[in-house]
């Protein structure tokens, strides 16, 4: 319960950067999409944001607090260079473009680029290989969880 209402938290905050976002992209960037387009990717992005929630919470219960910053970017950079977040794919050494669909990064960009009209894999493909992270991040996370509550409690 304690992490399902941290995630939600997570989700909320996710919501409200997308938002500050995406209104500064359509001003000063003159972006303009239908308004089913905009909800179809906000959507996206915070089912997406979900795995990623739990990853910083497994990082968080399971380094100090003074590593965890450093430590979630030792994980977070590296995982989206690699998963073409910021170079193109293609650009990329072959061992890179064979790693790429494994990561969750990947396909965190697949939901968005798919709702935006830019060639992706399916939309369950995605969502499937996401809740897979999840539930594996989730995992860890609860074990560091348990651990913390022992040792305070015991």
């Amino acid at each position: 319960v304690y992490l399902g209402s941290r995630l939600i938290v997570a989700a909320l905050f996710a919501l409200l950067s997308l938002l500050l976002l995406f209104g500064f992209g359509a001003v000063a960037g003159g972006i303009r999409m239908d308004a089913a387009q905009w909800v179809q990717i906000i959507g996206r992005l915070i089912l997406g944001s979900i795995p990623f929630a739990a990853l910083g919470f497994a990082i968080g219960y399971t380094v100090s607090a003074h590593a965890a910053p450093g430590f979630a970017n030792l994980i977070y950079l590296p995982l989206s260079f690699a998963s073409g977040l910021f170079v193109p794919l293609p650009s990329m050494p072959a061992i890179v473009q064979q790693i790429a669909p494994y990561l969750p990064t990947y396909h965190f960009g697949q939901l968005a680029w798919g709702a935006a009209g830019a060639p992706a894999e399916p939309l369950a493909v995605s969502v499937v290989w996401l809740a897979g992270y999840a539930a594996v991040f989730l995992a860890v996370a609860l074990r560091g969880f348990y651990a913390e509550e022992q040792r305070k409690f015991s």
